[in-house]
């Protein structure tokens, strides 16, 4: 939830402000004041996770890593001489790049990649929140992929596996549920398997 607020916060103040470091550093500098004020208010912080879940966290967990071992070769590589954009697979890597480097060039709020001018309808939280990151590396970053793409990847399973549970009340419904709707859309993953 943190991350859907500060980022959709970074995206409200870069529209007043502008996308860059110092909107993306005045955006953290709301967030710390808000969160120093909550600690003084409430004296603690309660991290309520129920044992029930851990399950649920262990599957996130190990999606984090399985991700991150199938994108680590594949993304960005030397291979024969050559930059390998996204792998042996058909994918939408180079799109998403350029979404990212065009937000991260100022572009904002961005454009169509294929359609100057037209404002971009695509969904691109993901790759909004890489361009944040990329926008503070400061140099240009494509192997970020190889590591936010497993966390949002961790995200979506653990979403997944939350609200099948929330529906059903099962874990082993939740967790087939989470599994399958994470690597049944994919096919980079039928030959990770």
């Amino acid at each position: 939830m943190s991350i859907l607020i500060s980022t959709y916060l970074i995206y409200f103040v870069s529209l007043w402000l502008g996308f860059s470091k110092f909107s993306i550093l005045i955006s953290f500098g709301l967030i710390t004041i808000w969160f120093i004020i909550y600690f003084i208010k409430n004296k603690r912080i309660e991290i309520n996770f129920p044992k029930e879940h851990r399950i649920g966290l262990i599957l996130s967990l190990s999606v984090f890593f399985i991700y991150f071992i199938a994108l680590y070769p594949a993304i960005f590589q030397e291979y024969k001489g050559y930059i390998v954009m996204a792998g042996s697979n058909w994918q939408d890597t180079a799109m998403h790049q350029g979404i990212i480097e065009s937000i991260s060039q100022g572009n904002f709020p961005p454009q169509a990649p294929h359609y100057a001018g037209v404002p971009l309808k695509y969904y691109y939280f993901v790759d909004f929140h890489t361009a944040i990151i990329s926008t503070l590396y400061g140099r240009f970053f494509p192997r970020i992929l190889v590591y936010d793409n497993p966390f949002f990847a961790a995200i979506f399973i653990f979403s997944l596996y939350i609200l099948a549970y929330e529906l059903t009340k099962k874990r082993v419904v939740a967790l087939c549920s989470a599994f399958t709707g994470t690597f049944f859309s994919s096919y980079l993953f039928v030959h990770f398997f």
